[in-house]
């Protein structure tokens, strides 16, 4: 099992605290998610639908394989196990040493995608990832994200400036990852919407 589903609850929380609380919010979260993800793993035959009986997402493979996830971590993890590796977003290069850089991301940034794309690449490259920081716009508001060690936490902060992300990594090129944010964004928004399970 992987680091971040046995943390569980702190990286969960990250995304969470900018999804506004309300069913019909989660339920655009959860639309979000399954959107962005279908755009990526489709390929490896992997689907993920919203699931409204669960309040969740339900992700099936090309074998028939199917599990419930209940939010980012949990789908993150679930998808993993599928391809029997994390979903990797980022190239790894191990000629690259330790850098401290910083990140401007795209505003207004989609919160599901920018979800999705941060939790894999913290899932993907744990050691890599030593720490980072910054404020991201989401839906409930401005969020303060701390990474460390390639756990990630969250809160509501009342900043409201630009939204950026600064990092410090090892083994990750800094215009890689800023390559893969805006193509993961550019992919998943040409998308067609994603389907719901039928009740």
């Amino acid at each position: 099992m992987c680091g971040m589903c046995v943390a569980g609850s702190a990286e969960e929380d990250w995304f969470s605290a900018g999804v506004v609380d309300s069913p019909t919010a989660r339920l655009q979260a959860c639309e979000g998610l399954a959107r962005a993800a279908n755009s990526l793993v489709t390929v490896n035959g992997i689907q993920v639908r919203v699931d409204p009986k669960v309040h969740g997402l339900q992700v099936r493979d090309a074998g028939g394989r199917t599990f419930v996830a209940a939010g980012l971590s949990p789908l993150l993890c679930g998808i993993g196990r599928m391809l029997h590796h994390p979903l990797a977003l980022v190239p790894h290069c191990r000629t690259i040493g330790r850098m401290n850089w910083a990140l401007r991301l795209p505003v207004p940034m989609d919160w599901a995608i920018f979800g999705l794309w941060l939790g894999s690449l913290c899932l993907a490259y744990p050691k890599d990832v030593i720490s980072g920081s910054g404020i991201v716009r989401a839906p409930a508001g401005s969020v303060a994200i701390a990474v460390r060690n390639g756990k990630i936490t969250g809160r509501l902060t009342d900043y409201s400036e630009e939204s950026y992300l600064s990092f410090t990594t090892a083994h990750l090129l800094p215009s890689a990852v800023r390559s893969s944010l805006l193509s993961t964004v550019l992919k998943v928004t040409t998308e067609p919407l994603c389907m719901r399970s039928q009740p």
